[in-house]
């Protein structure tokens, strides 16, 4: 009825409401793990360079105990960009994914709002018309009630008459 999904109409909004701040979340979060995970790859990028060219300088100065020492400290340095950026990369599929269900549940939640409004709107169309019909059907009904109750007064009147042709038989013995 019109009544039941006007009623239930402002929880839907308000889990649409729901549905869109967690949305907006975690798109948010998801921008930033993108920023976040695209500056470690960056980063590393670079740092392959360096950590290449540094290699190549102590290749041809093997004797250089401190470009050693430099290369190797740049080499671990380099392994912990890249553990970092596979984490990070872990935290980007992982808000990918909140973001898709959010994303889904706003879908399901935006939904449920139109359609609660489409039928509302149907029903509340199809309420003059049947305003219309109401008065005729009433009259109808109040004029077949009539009638009825005059057949029913009637009836008594009919069945006395009815009795009264009749003669009573009498009895035949033998």
């Amino acid at each position: 009825t019109v009544a039941k999904l006007t009623a239930d109409l402002p929880a839907l909004q308000t889990a649409q409401t729901a549905a869109q701040t967690a949305n907006n979340e975690a798109t948010a979060a998801q921008a930033a793990a993108k920023q976040t995970f695209d500056a470690k790859q960056a980063a590393m990028k670079e740092f392959a360079e360096v950590l290449a060219k540094a290699q190549a300088a102590s290749a041809k100065l093997p004797q250089d105990a401190e470009l050693a020492a430099t290369t190797q400290k740049l080499k671990v340095r380099g392994d912990q960009l890249t553990a970092e950026a596979a984490e990070a990369q872990k935290v980007l599929t992982a808000k990918d994914e909140a973001l898709k269900g959010a994303a889904a549940q706003l879908t399901a939640a935006t939904a449920a709002v139109t359609a609660n409004t489409t039928q509302a709107a149907a029903l509340t169309q199809q309420i003059p018309a049947l305003e219309a019909q109401q008065a005729p059907a009433a009259e109808k009904a109040k004029a077949d009630a009539a009638a009825l109750d005059a057949l029913a007064r009637k009836i008594p009147d009919e069945l006395t008459d009815a009795m009264m042709g009749l003669s009573p038989q009498s009895p035949q013995g033998g």
